[in-house]
């Protein structure tokens, strides 16, 4: 991921960018099953949060699609 932002945004805010991906990830890791409780709620239904979920992974899969590479300078 340094790498990547490196070439995206400079060298320089390379350490800044993966700093906010950290603090993502770590957001992910508290917040994601807590939505997923709340979607599986009391009734046990897996549904809801399997669509969700997969709903999530197709955007997921197709943001590098849509990423614009870098211009070079």
């Amino acid at each position: 991921m340094p790498a990547t932002a490196g070439d995206y945004y400079g060298v320089k805010n390379a350490d800044a960018i993966d700093g906010l991906v950290a603090i993502g990830w770590s957001l992910g890791r508290v917040v994601g099953p807590l939505i997923a409780a709340t979607l599986i709620a009391e009734d046990k239904n897996y549904s809801m949060s399997h669509t969700t979920l997969k709903i999530v992974a197709l955007v997921v899969v197709a943001l590098p699609f849509i990423t614009k590479p870098p211009r070079l300078r």
